[in-house]
């Protein structure tokens, strides 16, 4: 009997995982086994919407159990090491062999990427998207008189994203609570000279005019190399007071992938072929964030979800000797939402902004959920905020225009 193992249950595990079972179902002499630390698929990306509070996140995740067939095996385990000369994982509840493997365990934050890194916040799951939420109620509901600052460290997509995300959920709370006079003050950090450095200039613009609108205090060029208890010291000895900070950058391979002598970069992400095999191993392969893919430059939902299924077609092809695909990824639009009130969209060379680009957004990470009920939940859940959106968000009639001027909207040429 061939054993085929799916390691992760990210969205390139989930759907490999997925693939194989709808291909295998007829095949009695192939086991499929699905391995994952967490009993549920989650969709990640909706993790800040949790750590908001404003999803439910029950919505956003799904139980494996439930999304599979009874003959394919699903365990709940942590991966502690991989014997590639046995061909078996060694995990916390015990050994599971295979004949081929396809890898999708996800990336870890670098906890050395700063002194202190450790302790800082880290959206990241929903145990602590849920933490951070009752944290932040907490902090909105009984708070002392202090000051609120926060700060989020990286101004990739993960960090523009939450950072959007917590500044609209604080105008919310304040226009919800009129008599609330904190000062407010929120510092985005990145090392890089722009924040979402790894989308288009256009895509960056419209992000940076918008956390500015929202109050973000930007810190381009500059990296973090100290958190302590009242906050952080950046590389040209500059402080910022901070009392909750948030670890959004960093993210590396899991270090016991790299001990098991696999090639990998010099992030620990997994060096693969164009057929998204291993290097130098046929039979595993290598999918989601924990892969280095070639010719891919953005780390998303959309990556994951066909780098997954082309690794599980490669593999069913494999089976019965017929020749593997190269991974060509397609691009169906760049999307970064901007709190509750925006998003930016990356479409056909074009990027906007506004209710329009908001609208796309919902709309498209609501037919991404796995299943019919998540789909009228997420969006009954999102009109019910849209319905009770207060007055603050709509935005000034300047920002509204400079969407459309050329350089904000369109992408240059070059």
């Amino acid at each position: 009997m061939r054993k085929i193992v799916v390691l992760g249950s990210g969205f390139a595990g989930y759907h490999a995982a997925r693939t194989l079972e709808d291909a295998l179902l007829s095949r009695s002499r192939v086991k499929l086994t699905l391995i994952s630390d967490q009993s549920s698929f989650v969709f990640s990306p909706l993790l800040y919407n949790v750590a908001s509070d404003e999803l439910d996140p029950g919505h956003i995740t799904t139980p494996l159990d439930e999304a599979f067939d009874a003959s394919t095996e699903v365990l709940v385990a942590r991966v502690t090491r991989i014997d590639l000369e046995r061909r078996v994982l060694e995990t916390d509840r015990g050994e599971v062999d295979f004949d081929y493997l396809i890898l999708a365990p996800g990336t870890a934050r670098d906890t050395h990427a700063f002194e202190g890194a450790e302790r800082a916040l880290t959206p990241d799951s929903v145990r602590r998207a849920v933490e951070i939420r009752d944290r932040l109620a907490g902090l909105f509901e009984f708070g002392d008189q202090s000051p609120w600052h926060f700060a989020v460290v990286g101004a990739s997509t993960d960090g523009v994203e939450w950072c959007a995300e917590l500044a609209s959920a604080i105008e919310d709370v304040r226009a919800r609570n009129p008599e609330l006079n904190r000062p407010v003050e929120i510092s985005l950090i990145e090392a890089r000279e722009r924040v979402l450095a790894d989308h288009s200039e256009e895509m960056s613009a419209i992000a940076t005019r918008y956390l500015q609108h929202l109050g973000v205090k930007l810190h381009t060029g500059r990296r973090v190399v100290a958190m302590s208890d009242i906050g952080l010291t950046l590389d040209d000895g500059s402080a910022i007071e901070a009392a909750h900070v948030f670890h959004l950058a960093g993210r590396r391979g899991h270090d016991w992938v790299a001990q098991a002598g696999l090639p990998v970069n010099e992030l620990g992400r997994l060096k693969v072929e164009a057929t998204l095999q291993v290097e130098g191993h046929r039979r595993i392969y290598a999918v989601g964030d924990a892969a280095d893919i070639p010719g891919t430059s953005p780390r998303n939902a959309q990556v994951a979800m066909q780098a997954g299924r082309q690794a599980a077609q490669n593999l069913l092809a494999d089976l019965v000797g017929r020749a593997h695909r190269p991974f060509v990824y397609e691009d169906r639009g760049d999307f970064v939402t901007l709190g509750r009130a925006n998003a930016a969209l990356d479409l056909l060379g074009r990027a906007f902004e506004g209710r329009a680009a908001w609208l796309a957004y919902r709309l498209y990470f609501t037919a991404l959920m796995p299943q019919a009920f998540q789909k009228a939940l997420l969006l009954m859940d999102w009109i019910a905020l849209r319905a009770s959106r207060p007055d603050w968000d709509q935005r000034p009639a300047a920002l509204e225009s400079d969407a459309l001027k050329p350089g904000a909207s369109g992408r240059s040429e070059g």
